[in-house]
Parts: C-alpha cells; sequence; structure tokens
C-alpha cells in the first residue's frame, strides 16, 4: 500500500491506496486444483439468479457476431462456458483508495476558556475510488477466486468530532 499524509496549519488529511499489478480474474468460478464451473458471470439464470446486462448484451447472436462473449445457452448439455479456458480470464490489476480522511483542528486559543484542549472536526471516506477493469463486470477487485455471491466492499462516509478534555 501507498500512504500520503500532511497537513498546513489546522488542517490535516490522509490518504492510503492499495493495488495490484499481474493478476488475473476468472469469471469462471476458479475451485482448489484448477477446476473451473460456471458462474453468474458466464452462464444465465445461473442456479435460478439474475444474469448480468453485460452477459446478455455482450454475447453472440446473429445480429452481434463479433461479440466478447459465446452464445447463451441455458441448456445444461451445453455448458461450453465452464470448459477451463484463460478465455474466461480477465485482468485483475487495480488501483483502490483504501481510505481518506480530512481534519480540522480548531485553534486551541478559542477553547482554553472552555476547558477543552482540542477539538478536531474530519471527514472520513473508505473505498472512495476503484481503477481496476473487472469493475465494468461487476466485480470487485479484491475478490477471492470462486466470487459466486461475493458482495463488493462497500463506499463508506463518515464525519466525526472529536474531544480532548
Amino acid at each position: 500500500g501507498i500512504n500520503l499524509s500532511g497537513g498546513w496549519r489546522n488542517l490535516d488529511f490522509s490518504m492510503r491506496f492499495v493495488g495490484v499489478l499481474g493478476r488475473d480474474i476468472a469469471l469462471t468460478g476458479v475451485y482448489p486444483g484448477g477446476i473451473m464451473d460456471n458462474t453468474s458471470m458466464t452462464k444465465p439464470f445461473y442456479h435460478s439468479g439474475n444474469s448480468p446486462e453485460y452477459l446478455v448484451e455482450n454475447s453472440w447472436r446473429e445480429d452481434n457476431t463479433d461479440a466478447e462473449f459465446p452464445r447463451l445457452s441455458v441448456v445444461p448439455a451445453s455448458s461450453n462456458n465452464a470448459y477451463a479456458s484463460t478465455y474466461w480470464y480477465r485482468n485483475g490489476n487495480y488501483l483502490r483508495m483504501k481510505n481518506m480522511q480530512i481534519g480540522y483542528s480548531i485553534p486551541r486559543r478559542w477553547l482554553n476558556s472552555v476547558g477543552i484542549s482540542n477539538i478536531r472536526v474530519y471527514a472520513e471516506g473508505q473505498n472512495l475510488l476503484t481503477f481496476s477493469h473487472v469493475s465494468k463486470y461487476g466485480i470487485d477487485p479484491e475478490a477471492p477466486g470462486v466470487n459466486n455471491g461475493f458482495y463488493p466492499q462497500q463506499r463508506v462516509m463518515s464525519l466525526g468530532i472529536k474531544l480532548d478534555f
């Protein structure tokens, strides 16, 4: 990770970035031992679930012959989409701003008469920015190898006040 921090007068900030280079993510599930299987990313209505829009819109059909994905099929005998292949691998490199905080400390000369030694007001956010190729597929780049049902990390923002007496 990369940490950046600084301050000027009563303002301060900190940021933490994490990322990975040289990683591939399989849209099919890759289980221990290298076995691959369909996922909701590669098969329509997988386990009676919804299909992502990119899979339906970018699959082969007669009016879309240079599509990104093969022809869709819900027939079990036609489970070509589960065959082990690097075709289903996508670039898993990413850079994510994991945390950022901006704060302001009230000048101490304003606080002396109140009996408070410090007041700091701050805003903080987590997972604010993510630069990743697999985000367009709805995949969190930090997802495990088998991402069926993996819930992406949420963007969280908060405000706070720290009082020191």
